[in-house]
């Protein structure tokens, strides 16, 4: 994705980090669309066409536009300009009915936000049933998989050094770490583990894709947490690959404009760069449809490159409230419900006879959770390892009978349960 300054004449170039001063970005409920949030200000365009460098300053002034974006890499594969308009002075739905008016427009979407798609925390669980409910333990009789075989995770990141997941990471073999150089060429400096579309509020980037909250890392951890290491749990796949492709921003939400810039990325390295990335989890989702986000996965489509997405968990029937991306009619896209342990649809989950393809575990499920953040701990006596109970629903403990203070307790437990990795039931 590439930034054009292309501003009315006179203008001062904006910088687009947090710290230059920005006017404030509202989240608006488009009437249009029921439940659909999006940033004020940003709209998402189709042109019918490529755009000159010229043509889109023209378009910019015509808009009273801040910034362009185009996906540049969206563009040259299907030919015609793809953006992101940004603008403080005219509303979504000004720029909306702007550009739909344009005969030079084929689509426009606001830039809608999605929310992970989270599921319940029941502290009671039987550890690993999904596995044996999908039959996993036959299939690994047959294969436990490959090292060839890459998954990306679309999500909050993925704590690359946890060690039930760092031998599986993906590592970018024509990248060196931490240097400052665009080793590959493929336009990301220092693209070791994936990319980080979305390092702050504005949607900035950076080449860190260390997990900001829990749901990435417990997601890769389902998919490709190394098996038979003794350790942990373990993925359905005990080998394959993950490559972590960071969307949340700070604020808790992925826009659609941060996924279609990893999705670009994605596909760019199975493209051109010989990695063999066969599926995106999208474990997100939301009511607006954006058809330059429907574009992007056909072009991964296009690459034989699977997109899995949640069904929702909104306990609604998709097929009368669609949800994106899961909803989009296309054939490269796998739309999964919910279901518990007794093969029910789990209570949260969407379903439709049309909309969703398929439901698989996704109840009380143990995974990786970034290092430190989990609840499970272990305590160690001499050569024994003991494991601890967790603590996140228990009250404070009375008061201790012989002398010691709150402060050298509290340091204690920290260390028995903070210590990393971690492993926790689905957030």
């Amino acid at each position: 994705m590439v930034w054009l300054a292309v501003l009315p004449a006179g203008a001062a170039i904006k910088k687009t980090t947090d710290e230059t001063p920005r006017p404030p970005r509202r989240l608006t409920q488009d009437p249009a669309d029921d439940g659909a949030v999006f940033r004020e200000g940003e709209v998402l365009v189709k042109f019918k066409k490529m755009m000159t460098r010229s043509e889109a300053g023209m378009l910019a002034r015509d808009l009273a536009a801040d910034e362009v974006r185009e996906f540049s890499l969206l563009s040259q594969w299907r030919q015609c300009a793809y953006m992101l308009i940004t603008s403080s002075t005219a509303t979504t739905q000004e720029l909306l009915a702007s550009l739909r008016s344009r005969p030079d427009v084929e689509a426009v979407s606001p830039n809608y936000r999605r929310r992970r798609q989270r599921l319940p925390n029941d502290p009671k669980f039987p550890r690993l049933w999904g596995l044996t409910k999908i039959a996993a333990p036959a299939a690994w009789e047959k294969t436990t998989g490959s090292p060839e075989v890459v998954l990306a995770v679309l999500d909050t990141g993925v704590d690359y050094r946890h060690e039930d997941l760092a031998a599986n990471m993906w590592r970018n073999p024509g990248e060196i770490a931490a240097n400052g150089v665009d080793d590959d060429n493929n336009g990301f400096v220092d693209d070791v583990f994936g990319f980080d579309f979305s390092a702050n509020k504005n949607g900035g980037r950076d080449s860190d894709p260390m997990d900001i909250d829990t749901h990435g890392t417990h997601i890769a951890g389902i998919m490709a947490a190394v098996g038979d290491n003794g350790r942990g749990v373990c993925g359905v796949n005990w080998n394959a690959k993950v490559m972590a492709l960071k969307c949340f921003r700070p604020d808790g939400f992925l826009y659609d404009s941060d996924a279609i810039a990893a999705i670009e990325y994605a596909v760019l390295m199975k493209r051109d760069y010989g990695v063999n990335l066969v599926a995106i989890n999208a474990s997100f989702g939301g009511t607006g449809d954006s058809p330059l986000q429907k574009d992007a996965i056909a072009e991964a489509g296009g690459q034989g490159i699977i997109v899995v997405c949640a069904a929702g968990n909104g306990s609604v029937d998709s097929d009368q409230t669609t949800f994106y991306p899961a909803g989009y009619d296309l054939p490269n896209i796998i739309a999964v419900a919910a279901s518990d342990s007794e093969d029910r649809l789990a209570d949260f989950s969407n379903y439709g006879a049309n909309s969703v393809d398929i439901a698989a575990p996704g109840t009380n499920i143990l995974s990786t959770f970034p290092s430190g953040k989990g609840f499970a701990g272990t305590l160690l006596s001499g050569a024994s390892a003991y494991d601890a109970m967790p603590l996140e629903f228990s009250g404070p403990p009375p008061l201790p009978a012989w002398p010691l203070s709150w402060s050298t307790a509290a340091a204690a437990w920290t260390a028995v349960l903070s210590r990393p990795p971690s492993w926790e039931t689905s957030p």
